[in-house]
This record gives C-alpha cells, structure tokens and sequence, in this order.
C-alpha cells in the first residue's frame, strides 16, 4: 500500500495527470484516499478548480517521507528501490 501511495504522489508530483486519465483510472483508489488526505488537489486557486491533479504542500512532505521509509526498508531487505530522477526537495 505505501508503494502505491508513493508512485500516486510522486507522479502527481513529476506528471500531473487528469481526473479522466488512464494513470487516475487505474489507481483510482489511491487518487481518491490521496485526495481526501488533502495529499493531492486539482484546487489552482481560490474557488477554482481544474481537471489535473497536483501534489500539495503535505503530499509533498508525505512523499519524502514516504521515500525515506521505503528506502531503508529497501536496504534493510537488501532489495533496490527505485528513486525519482530528481530530490522532491529540489
């Protein structure tokens, strides 16, 4: 489940995607448990709203925690873990 959370947050993060798109289509459930978590949005500004998905302040915070985790879980397990092409902190 963490590993799933972490590939919705992070590819909101990298490639925002639309509601209707096939990546929201296929992970359907944690787009919707990400966006009642206030994790992502498709808020753009105050009373507006769009169709893509954007990663907030706390998804962002959630994801880099998220990666540490699963990061050291990773080493821990002696199994790799693939990591974004880029620091979120960047």
């Amino acid at each position: 489940m963490m590993a799933s959370v972490y590939t919705v947050l992070h590819n909101t993060w990298r490639s925002p995607y639309t509601t209707k798109s096939d990546f929201a289509r296929a992970h359907a459930n944690y787009v919707a448990m990400c966006a009642s978590e206030d994790l992502i949005t498709t808020k753009i500004a105050e009373d507006t709203w769009g169709n893509e998905w954007l990663i907030t302040e706390m998804g962002m915070a959630f994801m880099q925690e998220l990666q540490f985790t699963l990061e050291r879980m990773s080493n821990e397990l002696g199994i790799d873990f693939p990591t974004p092409e880029a620091d979120p902190t960047d």
